[in-house]
């Protein structure tokens, strides 16, 4: 596939996902709960059913969330497949909050090279590939705006740390107290689900630290948006950037953000 043809994909694979949430949106059910007790709705399976039509058509793999569970021996031998995410942040969705997204990468040799982040209710959605990225917004037909490569302003004394709204613990904390000593001034701002990513490569924020566990498929698509735009996301314990396709599907703590402000 080239580079149109894979944005192309994650456009439609994200329309036809928002569209199916949106679908039963009104209703909001009650949430059934996994064995991890994070919880599920229909909306989840709605989206994954349509983002899978949509992705079957490249004929590479697919693992989603709501998918079924594939063995390592199996996706080991995989050179390139679709990580989704298809509802992430069902505690936001339940809520009422339009802080939910679609999570959409493609994985090759565990980097991943393209993504969207698409939030239904807003319309809104940033994609990467080819080492770029650009907002969109969802169903329109003018050109993207790119987003521009970011840099760390130099000598400048105050951070913005961007944080989640569920999961802001004592680590988290601890972090944010070590960089008070270096830097003058800290802002704290708060988001649900992947648009943590989003703010960090529009320039609002400059680090996430996140130190509860989550999934590759919470990661992906926003890992491949901030390399696109100059940052990563890095393991909070050897600073290396996350990799894609493991045995274990879990991320370790990580750091999210400019590489060299994640190292003071």
């Amino acid at each position: 596939m080239n580079e149109v043809e894979i944005i192309t994909l994650l456009q439609e694979a994200a329309e036809a996902g928002a569209q199916a949430i949106l679908g039963v949106y009104s209703s909001r059910p009650a949430a059934n709960y996994k064995e991890d007790h994070s919880p599920v709705t229909v909306a989840d399976k709605a989206s994954h059913a349509a983002i899978l039509a949509i992705l079957e058509r490249s004929g590479l793999p697919i693992l989603s969330e709501e998918g079924n569970e594939i063995p390592f021996e199996i996706r080991r031998n995989w050179s390139a497949f679709w990580l989704i995410d298809p509802l992430d942040g069902t505690k936001e969705y339940l809520k009422g909050s339009n802080e939910f997204t679609i999570n959409i990468a493609l994985i090759r040799s565990g980097e991943p090279i393209a993504g969207i982040i698409a939030q239904p209710l807003s319309r809104e959605a940033v994609i990467a590939a080819g080492q770029k990225a650009w907002k969109w917004q969802m169903g329109s037909l003018d050109p993207m705006e790119e987003l521009r490569l970011r840099s760390l302003p130099q000598g400048a004394s105050d951070l913005t740390v961007i944080a989640s709204k569920s999961h802001f613990d004592e680590r988290s904390s601890g972090f944010i107290r070590k960089l008070q000593q270096v830097h003058a001034g800290i802002h704290l701002l708060q988001a649900g689900s992947a648009l943590k990513f989003v703010r960090l490569a529009e320039g609002k924020a400059d680090l996430y630290p996140r130190f509860q566990p989550c999934m590759e498929w919470d990661t992906a698509a926003g890992d491949a948006i901030l390399r696109a735009t100059g940052l990563g996301i890095y393991q909070a314990d050897t600073l290396e950037p996350l990799k894609y396709n493991k045995a274990n599907l879990l991320n370790p703590p990580f750091l999210a953000g400019f590489r060299d402000l994640i190292g003071e």
